[in-house]
């Protein structure tokens, strides 16, 4: 792994799983809806939330790129569930 993993500071260590966690729920429910009735929208929230809960550590580490490219992917699920 990379060096610089290992000098992150924990907080950034926990909302990364945390990113993950929620972005991996997201796909299994989209997975499993397929075969059971289950509420459609807690999918792209589960995902908003993933994306939004990854731009903090990323902040920190100044990776604006991600941060920018996260904020924007939450922006366009959130249009498209609007409509």
């Amino acid at each position: 792994m990379d060096k610089d993993y290992y000098n992150e500071p924990l907080f950034c260590k926990i909302l990364n799983y945390i990113s993950t966690i929620c972005m991996l729920l997201a796909l299994i429910i989209l997975i499993i809806s397929f075969f059971i009735d289950l509420p459609k929208l807690i999918i792209p929230i589960l995902l908003i939330i993933g994306l939004l809960i990854n731009v903090i550590p990323n902040i920190y580490k100044k990776n604006m790129g991600i941060v920018v490219t996260d904020i924007i992917i939450a922006i366009v699920i959130l249009l498209l569930n609007l409509y």
